[in-house]
């Protein structure tokens, strides 16, 4: 999976013009549930690949908090409307993207990074890349072992104890505020405090259409043995219903970008 990744990011780090190889764009990532900005044996392992195989190339990869553990504790908790607006003044501020960058975003983090897209006029993001990012959301709390179990099972207990479309828990939970429960669809479109607004369920955002196709590419990437994402057709726009499985087109749920959109699969 890591080489089809790093495929991804060579096919666009590069600016080519007639033919000739001329700048390297920068690199944005932004981490999914239960990871951290540069943990060594992830998405810092990444981070040193790409590094080597694209010299010169600058990397901001994304992070809430003083420290790694607060990095992953904001994974969990945190309203996503918040975050999405710290990371656009973050970005803005950063001069090394004054002239545009390409985004990789994994789990949440695709889904984070559309968000930015489409809200955030104050950067230019040109080529956006989804790893099993939840695109038409997640049912089921994630599969999360080893360190994370114990932030797992808190948010388990939250969700259960209260609902997931309380509002108490829309704004502390992540997961939450994109978990689309298909037995309460009306709910999910109501109460559901990011998701919905993103994919335009209740009102029509002319905005969100025009910034969402200056993007050069559109690049999904589903994982088919994901065990945090629940459909995994959700991380290339299907969206399952019941026991049917039908494509969710994109030209009505996110106003007729579909011809930036590459579905990929591993």
């Amino acid at each position: 999976m890591v080489a089809k990744v790093v495929v991804f990011v060579l096919s666009a780090a590069i600016v080519v013009s007639s033919g000739v190889a001329q700048d390297v764009v920068p690199l944005v990532l932004w981490h999914g549930i239960g990871g951290s900005c540069c943990d060594p044996h992830h998405l810092g392992q990444l981070i040193a690949l790409i590094e080597k195989e694209v010299p010169g190339i600058y990397i901001h990869s994304i992070s809430f908090g003083k420290n790694p553990t607060e990095d992953v504790f904001f994974s969990f908790y945190g309203l996503l409307s918040d975050q999405v607006s710290q990371v656009c003044d973050a970005l803005a501020n950063d001069t090394r993207l004054a002239n545009g960058f390409n985004a990789m975003g994994f789990g949440q983090g695709g889904l984070f990074l559309r968000a930015l897209v489409q809200r955030c006029g104050k950067v230019r993001v040109r080529n956006l890349i989804s790893v099993g990012g939840p695109q038409q959301g997640s049912y089921g709390l994630p599969y999360c072992p080893g360190n994370n179990a114990s932030l797992c099972r808190v948010v388990h207990h939250t969700v259960m104890k209260h609902g997931v479309y309380t509002p108490g828990v829309q704004k502390l939970i992540t997961v939450a505020q994109y978990w689309q429960d298909p037995k309460y669809e009306e709910k999910y479109e109501k109460d559901c405090i990011f998701l919905p607004d993103l994919n335009q369920m209740n009102v029509t955002n002319p905005v969100y259409k025009e910034r969402i196709v200056t993007l050069t590419n559109f690049v999904l990437v589903k994982l088919e043995l994901d065990r945090v994402v629940n459909p995994t057709e959700s991380e290339v726009y299907i969206e399952k219903e019941g026991e049917q499985k039908r494509a969710k087109s994109v030209e009505s749920s996110l106003t007729s970008f579909s011809p930036i959109i590459h579905p990929h699969f591993s």
